[in-house]
C-alpha cells in the first residue's frame, strides 16, 4: 500500500491518495484544490473508488462535491458527523473564502466498522473530541487520524461539536492501546509514528 502525500485548499490541510498494487485507491480529506488533487491521481495512475472523510471542517471537505460529480463514487463518514457535515455553519464553510458547503449523501459508518472496498480493508475507529463525529481509520500499518493527532499534539475542542474531555478519552481509548509501529498520517503537519508519539507528545504522556 502506498500513501501520497499532499497539501490542499486554503488552510493546507493533508489530502492523502491510498492506492494498491492495482492502482486501486481513495482519498482521504480532499480539503479543496480539486484540479491539483485530479491531476496527482492521473499522474500517479490511480483509480479512484472512493473517499474517508476523518470529520466534517471545511478544511477537509473543500473537493468532496466535485469528486461525487466527475467520478461517480461513495463517500464514507461518520454517522455522527451528519448535522455538521450538513450545515455550513457549524463546518465552518460559511467562514471561509471558498463556497458553503453542504453534504448530506454518504455512507455512514460507526466504531468498530470494518469498510470493504475494491481489494481495501479499513477499520474505523470513532475518536470524538476535535468534532462529535470525527473517526480514525487504519488500513493496514497506516492510521489516518484527521485532526484528533497530529506530530507533537492533538486538535482543537473548542470549536462547535468539540469536547476537550472526549479527546483526551478518545486518545486513551482509542489511540493508545494501537501497535506503536502504526504509522501516523495526520490532518496538518508531518507524517509521524505512533512509537515516537508514546515517547514524546506530550498530551499522550498524561494519559
Amino acid at each position: 500500500m502506498e500513501v501520497y502525500r499532499m497539501m490542499a485548499g486554503v488552510y493546507a490541510a493533508n489530502c492523502y491518495i491510498v492506492y494498491d498494487e492495482n492502482k486501486n485507491g481513495f482519498i482521504v480529506d480532499p480539503g479543496g484544490d480539486f484540479s491539483d488533487i485530479d491531476a496527482s491521481l492521473n499522474d500517479l495512475g490511480v483509480h479512484l473508488k472512493f473517499i474517508l472523510l476523518t470529520h466534517g471542517h471545511g478544511d477537509h471537505i473543500g473537493a468532496v462535491k466535485p469528486f461525487i460529480e466527475k467520478y461517480k463514487i461513495p463517500i464514507y463518514a461518520s454517522a455522527l458527523e451528519k448535522e455538521l457535515l450538513a450545515n455550513p455553519e457549524i463546518n465552518l464553510t460559511k467562514r471561509m473564502p471558498s463556497a458553503e458547503i453542504s453534504i448530506t449523501d454518504y455512507i455512514e459508518v460507526n466504531d468498530g466498522d470494518v469498510i470493504e472496498n475494491s481489494g481495501f480493508s479499513i477499520e474505523v475507529f470513532a475518536t470524538p473530541g476535535h468534532t462529535a463525529g470525527s473517526v480514525c481509520y487504519k488500513a493496514e500499518d497506516n492510521l489516518f487520524t484527521g485532526d484528533t493527532l497530529f506530530m507533537g499534539s492533538i486538535g482543537r475542542s473548542d470549536l462547535p461539536t468539540s469536547s476537550t474531555d472526549d479527546l483526551m478519552l478518545s486518545l486513551k481509548e482509542k489511540i493508545m492501546p494501537l501497535d506503536p509501529k502504526t504509522k501516523v498520517y495526520p490532518g496538518h503537519g508531518r507524517e509521524t509514528t505512533l512509537s515516537y508519539e508514546f515517547k514524546t507528545n506530550p498530551f499522550l504522556l498524561k494519559l
